[in-house]
């Protein structure tokens, strides 16, 4: 069960958390079709997530967090850059392995009119090199609109590409913690 006001809190206060990227490179283009109508753009950026308490080591790639459009957060469980090929989206289990999870928040952080989880699509990434990494992905999702928070069966599909810059603050993560993989 998703806990709608739990999730939609969460993902706002993640998505207001994270720093917007200096390069003008760093770039992504979201379609959504199915329960909502609609396109995402703005800033993209990826890091190392260091372990806590409640949440193990990741690999993110972060679309939108300053969006008033739609934020994307795909993360994987390895913790390094993935290498250039094709990736499944699961569910988050937490356990280590090469697919991605995937959370979007339709509409801005201070406003989200939807919070939906992948449940299965891949993201392929096409492109790596030091500070930047490229892709696609094609999503199908399902979860609430903030209008609607019982309904959980809203299903949406999210196709997109994206060019994502490294994060400033990993480098920062990695000075205090360099075992954490960038």
């Amino acid at each position: 069960m998703f806990q709608p006001t739990s999730i939609l809190g969460m993902g706002a206060a993640i998505l207001l958390a994270l720093p917007t990227p200096a390069s003008t490179d760093a770039q992504f283009v979201i379609s959504i079709s199915g329960a909502l109508r609609m396109t995402a753009t703005g800033s993209a950026e990826y890091g190392a997530l260091p372990a806590t308490a409640e949440v193990p080591a990741a690999f993110s790639i972060t679309l939108g967090a300053q969006s008033e459009s739609g934020a994307l957060v795909l993360m994987q469980r390895v913790g390094a850059m993935p290498l250039a090929g094709r990736y499944a989206v699961s569910e988050w289990s937490g356990q280590e392995g090469a697919a991605f999870s995937a959370i979007f928040v339709a509409g801005s952080p201070a406003e989200p009119i939807g919070v939906f989880r992948g449940e299965s699509g891949t993201v392929t990434i096409t492109a790596t090199r030091p500070g930047r990494i490229e892709g696609k992905f094609r999503i199908e999702a399902r979860g609430f609109l903030a209008a609607a928070p019982d309904r959980e069966d809203v299903k949406v599909t999210l196709d997109g590409t994206f060019v994502a810059m490294g994060n400033h603050t990993v480098a920062i993560v990695h000075q205090i913690s360099p075992d954490i993989p960038l």
